[in-house]
């Protein structure tokens, strides 16, 4: 959620603006603060709490990418 030019949110919205029916998996170490609260509940994203094992990883990634 947090990058050096920007942070995860205004990222997403932009991806957002490229592909409406994109699907993320957030990745972080903070909290669940409102930004990624929003990330969400829109769509079929994810979470991912850091640090997380490779195998945490895939499994989410594969559940968000199975839904459609």
């Amino acid at each position: 959620m947090i990058l050096l030019d920007e942070n995860g949110a205004a990222t997403y919205e932009v991806l957002k603006g490229i592909n409406p029916e994109i699907e993320v998996l957030v990745s972080t170490g903070y909290g669940t603060d409102e930004n990624v609260q929003q990330i969400l509940n829109d769509r079929q994203n994810g979470l991912i709490q850091k640090p997380s094992k490779f195998k945490q990883f895939t499994s989410k990634a594969e559940t968000i990418l199975s839904v459609n």
